[in-house]
């Protein structure tokens, strides 16, 4: 059986990729709340509109939701201390791969980055 469509010749979807990213989209609605929820979101739309790959959100979204949980408080509560323990979790105890922990990094410093700009527009707002 030829994989491209008839008509279209789009090749198939063969990982079923919309919707598996919607299932993780509803998995931050389901597994964060507050401004965890709506800065993942936001992490989210901006991969979304650099053209990044479903498989590629997918693996941020589990690694955020990983993350939050494994630091136990919201993101734009967490320190140096708690970054430091979390990498060193993900080194000593999980013993993750390399990329895996570069990966991870990469997430949580953008997401960093994203909250720490809310905070500083929320206060500037407010001030």
């Amino acid at each position: 059986m030829d994989d491209t469509d008839e008509l279209g010749g789009n090749m198939r979807d063969l990982y079923n990729r919309k919707a598996r990213l919607e299932y993780w989209v509803q998995r931050v609605h389901h597994d964060l709340i507050g401004t965890d929820k709506s800065d993942a979101l936001k992490f989210i739309q901006y991969m979304e509109d650099r053209e990044r790959a479903a498989l590629t959100i997918i693996r941020c979204i589990t690694a955020l939701i990983l993350i939050r949980r494994q630091l136990g408080k919201p993101f734009k509560d967490v320190s140096q201390h708690d970054i430091r323990a979390f990498l060193k979790w993900m080194d000593l105890e999980k013993h993750y791969k390399a990329s895996t922990n570069e990966k991870f990094r990469q997430v949580l410093k953008f997401l960093l980055h994203l909250v720490h700009l809310s905070i500083s527009s929320y206060t500037k707002l407010h001030d």
